[in-house]
């Protein structure tokens, strides 16, 4: 038997490299039985409630076509 990873943390900005390690943690997580456990910091600016929304929404879409 393998290595058996309990909790997995993966610190993404969605970015093409970032977006790989996602999906490599989460098969390594499926593989383990292990919790996976996302972490997107946005750099600091001023945003409108809307543009967080519409940020938030484009960050779930792609971690849907990922996982």
């Amino acid at each position: 038997m393998g290595t058996e990873y309990h909790e997995i943390l993966v610190a993404t900005d969605f970015s093409e490299t970032s977006v790989a390690a996602v999906a490599h943690a989460s098969r390594v997580a499926l593989e383990s039985g292990g919790r996976l456990h996302l972490l997107h910091v946005l750099p600091p600016r001023d945003r409108t409630p809307g543009e967080l929304a519409d940020e938030r929404r484009h960050c779930l879409e792609r971690l849907a076509n990922v996982i």
